[in-house]
């Protein structure tokens, strides 16, 4: 959301911001795109902190565009 992520792993609070300056034509699809990003990248056993990162990338990315599709980022631009 407006406000980052955060993520606990039973030992480490991470938090992350989410950029101030990005203006959102729709939220719609944001924390599928978070999600999907986040998900993927504990998947690939990528760190939480990456994980976070790549969320924020993915829901940024979806939010600059008209619907819950458009935006999306492919695995290259994550990987």
């Amino acid at each position: 959301g407006k406000t980052g992520a955060h993520a606990y792993d039973g030992k480490n609070l991470i938090s992350l911001p989410a950029r101030k300056s990005l203006k959102a034509i729709d939220t719609t699809g944001a924390g599928d795109g978070f999600s999907s990003a986040f998900i993927s990248s504990l998947i690939r056993q990528k760190t939480l902190k990456i994980a976070l990162q790549n969320g924020i990338k993915n829901g940024e990315s979806v939010i600059k565009y008209l619907g819950a599709q458009k935006g999306l980022l492919r695995k290259k631009d994550l990987f």
